[in-house]
């Protein structure tokens, strides 16, 4: 094994800063419900809280036999996991990963130091994050490793929350991207065709905390479903990551070769469970695990 699973895999969020404002933007969308801007301006906090933790990531990747639809290949990847801003680049959020093991077998030299995450958050680490996301890929099965948590949750982030257009109340709000940039389909690839999905999001109550997030899209000849749920853990009065499901199916066509809403069979599967939440506190000084 490479010696570089002995750090992090990392990935920039390329989401280019807008410049339409709120209002105009609620033109083309129609009005953000006042629970759902709250959520939108709540989630730099979020973010922050974001660093000050890291997690055990548990990652099982399935490659389905479409005649039967059963697994056919199946991986899984364990790593410590953290989300944090780099310190040259403080607008962009990364996920940084370090692998433990690989389907069970322990990564050869997978023991690491706390500051092997703050060392790859420098400029200078630019180089080897981006090496060890290529190696990320090569080791994960053929469309699986493209999930990234962060990626999803800024786009409703309050520059943005106008691309959508929104409909419910309370708790559950159902939702349409409209405008914008839209989400990568590859997160790793910045060229990416970029989709507009629609889903649902659900709060803890009006105005309350995140619980869960669905998106849904259809790209190139393929469906796509996502899942994200969202739990206090640990310390944190903030809710972490806790079960991300995503699901690539056919996408069905019509008699005329018309993309159809109604998935077909089942491709690729990726489950990612988040656990074991530990404090991990940065200050000007110096780095330490609580």
């Amino acid at each position: 094994m490479n010696a570089a699973w002995r750090t992090a895999l990392a990935l920039r969020l390329l989401l280019a800063p807008s410049a339409v404002s709120m209002a105009s933007k609620e033109a083309i969308g129609g009005p953000v419900p006042p629970a759902v801007l709250a959520f939108s301006r709540s989630l730099p906090r979020l973010f922050d809280e974001f660093e000050r933790v890291v997690a055990r990531e548990e990652m099982r990747q399935e490659i389905m036999d479409t005649r039967s639809d059963r697994t056919a290949r199946r991986r899984v990847l364990a790593s410590d996991y953290q989300i944090a801003r780099l310190e040259k680049d403080p607008d962009a959020l990364w996920e940084f990963r370090i692998v433990r093991e690989v389907d069970g077998r322990i990564v050869r030299g997978a023991d690491w130091r706390l500051d092997d995450f703050l060392r790859l958050r420098h400029a200078d680490a630019r180089a080897e994050r981006l090496s060890i996301v290529d190696l990320a890929r090569t080791q994960s099965l053929p469309g699986c490793y493209w999930h990234n948590v962060a990626l999803v949750l800024i786009a409703f982030t309050e520059p943005y929350v106008g691309d959508f257009r929104w409909r419910g109340r309370e708790e559950r709000y159902e939702f349409e991207q409209v405008s914008g940039l839209g989400i990568p389909e590859d997160f790793f690839d910045p060229s990416s065709m970029r989709h507009y999905p629609r889903g649902v999001l659900i709060l803890g109550g009006p105005g309350g905390p995140l619980r869960s997030l669905e998106l849904r899209f259809t790209a190139k000849d393929t469906s796509v479903a996502m899942s994200l749920a969202f739990a206090r853990q640990g310390t944190s009065d903030l809710p972490m990551p806790l079960r991300f499901d995503i699901e690539r199916r056919a996408a069905s066509t019509g008699a005329s070769g018309e993309t159809l809403r109604s998935p077909g069979r089942t491709l690729n599967r990726t489950t990612i469970e988040y656990s074991h939440y530990r404090r991990f506190t940065v200050t000007m000084e110096e780095k330490t695990r609580e």
